[in-house]
């Protein structure tokens, strides 16, 4: 009866186990999407980011020629 009771236990156990394990996969698998979703709806602020650098830097040279031309 114990020995019943130990396999019925370990299977239950084996049981619940993979299906935390898949639960967990398919939270994974979702956390990616949503990353990726991310990461694609971040490309236009990259865009702006290079032209704010694009930006600073012609007003750097704006700047340097004003102070030579003083």
């Amino acid at each position: 009866m114990l020995e019943n009771l130990s396999g019925t236990l370990q299977s239950s156990s084996a049981c619940k186990t993979c299906d935390a394990v898949d639960v967990n996969i398919k939270a994974v698998y979702q956390l990616m999407a949503k990353c990726e979703e991310l990461s694609n709806s971040m490309g236009p602020l990259y865009k702006m980011s290079g032209d704010v650098k694009n930006i600073k830097r012609m007003l750097e040279q704006l700047e340097h020629i004003v102070e030579h031309k003083s």
